[in-house]
């Protein structure tokens, strides 16, 4: 199982089917319909063409393609460390593509410009994975801190962040796989 399959699969279980929230409206396996037009834009065009134009047309699918292009891809994820790749993966599906690399960036000691390039790679790669979880972690829940949703959603937000971390931290530990993930965004390790 690839990075991204595994990754998808325990981001599809946190995000659940179709529900609605206060900030993007109709969601749709994660894809909010208030920021759907931005990853429309972020892209490329022949991934573009196969996506619907507003998320109550997404089948799970093209919702995995979507985080894929929109977000995986876009952040560089097959380039990191397993471990950091599924948090970054994760913050920028839950906190926004253009806050997460910044904190990212900060969190494994690189100039937080945003673009995900050679040198937050490298950085990435010689930084203490779990080190680097704490402070990126750390990052993640003083955001959801200061979210002014916070007092209705900040219990479900930090119960997000606690299963990425933990099963983030699966990943940094020599011979561990993560060998099954259900629907429910759990997994067990091999």
């Amino acid at each position: 199982m690839s990075g991204f399959d595994a990754a998808s699969k325990i981001v599809l279980g946190i995000e659940g089917g179709v529900s609605w929230d206060a900030r993007g409206g109709t969601t749709v396996y994660g894809h909010d319909a208030a920021s759907w037009p931005d990853l429309l834009r972020r892209v490329p065009a022949d991934v573009r063409a196969q996506l619907p134009a507003s998320v109550s047309g997404l089948t799970r699918d093209t919702a995995i393609l979507a985080y894929r292009a929109g977000y995986w891809d876009f952040c560089h994820c097959d380039d990191l460390p397993p471990s950091l790749a599924l948090m970054l993966f994760d913050a920028a599906v839950n906190q926004g593509p253009g806050w997460a690399p910044r904190a990212f960036q900060t969190a494994v000691g690189t100039g937080a410009d945003g673009v995900i390039g050679p040198a937050t790679i490298q950085a990435a790669a010689q930084a203490d994975a779990l080190d680097s979880l704490c402070e990126f972690g750390w990052l993640r829940e003083n955001r959801y801190r200061q979210a002014s949703l916070w007092p209705s959603c900040g219990h479900g937000w930090i119960r997000r962040l606690i299963r990425v971390v933990s099963l983030s931290d699966c990943y940094t530990q020599p011979g561990v796989q993560l060998a099954y993930l259900p629907h429910d965004g759990t997994a067990a390790v091999a």
